[in-house]
């Protein structure tokens, strides 16, 4: 029987790219680097914001540079996470829905956890047990680390729990962590390059979260 699902939040619960690109470019055009395409940035996104901005960056510049960038980054994005942000269609009512059957709900993103928890109190306020992100101090996803933390504070097993996500780090994550994993279609990543990282369950609207987690085993 599943106890909790843990979800990714860019790209599973909330749209959050647009958002990413502005930040991202806000800092290549302030230090005159050229601008990145939208698509180029969903390509880049899921391990964190340093690699994002590693990624965006030309693949000449050194990691002195790139540390910096990431910073400048961190700030405007502080600033900025909630200007185009918004959740997909009919996560709230998923969420609703678990936390109706008693099903704990939490997530493990890479962004960073201050973010991360606004973003989550914004849009799903205590729909969210518990909300993990980048804190300086864990290893990112996909480590195991933040799904060991979370498993134990909300006292359930890997057997009672699924992972959704919409990347191959929240594949790898899964693996790692020896949990099931649902792939999100309508994220950042294709149904392809899921089955590709290891993927094989598939929600391709929020409802099939939810049929997939009731009918489970």
């Amino acid at each position: 029987m599943i106890k909790a699902v843990i979800f990714d939040l860019d790209g599973t619960l909330t749209d959050t790219l647009d958002d990413l690109a502005d930040a991202v470019n806000y800092v290549l055009s302030r230090n005159h680097y050229a601008q990145r395409t939208r698509d180029e940035v969903r390509s880049f996104v899921g391990n964190g914001l340093y690699m994002l901005m590693r990624r965006a960056l030309p693949a000449d510049v050194s990691d002195d540079v790139a540390a910096a960038c990431t910073d400048i980054l961190t700030a405007y994005y502080k600033e900025h996470s909630l200007v185009k942000t918004k959740p997909y269609d009919g996560i709230f009512a998923l969420l609703e829905k678990l936390n109706r059957d008693g099903i704990l709900c939490a997530v493990a993103t890479n962004k960073r956890e201050a973010a991360a928890k606004e973003i989550c109190l914004r849009f799903f306020g205590s729909l969210l047990c518990n909300v993990k992100g980048d804190n300086g101090q864990r290893p990112l996803k996909p480590n195991r680390a933040v799904i060991d933390e979370l498993l134990r504070e909300m006292n359930v097993s890997a057997a009672e729990t699924l992972y959704v996500g919409d990347s191959e780090a929240d594949a790898f994550t899964a693996h790692n962590a020896d949990l099931t994993a649902i792939g999100v279609t309508w994220g950042f990543r294709n149904k392809k390059q899921l089955e590709d990282a290891g993927i094989s369950l598939f929600a391709e609207k929020s409802e099939d979260i939810y049929n997939i987690v009731k009918n489970y085993g």
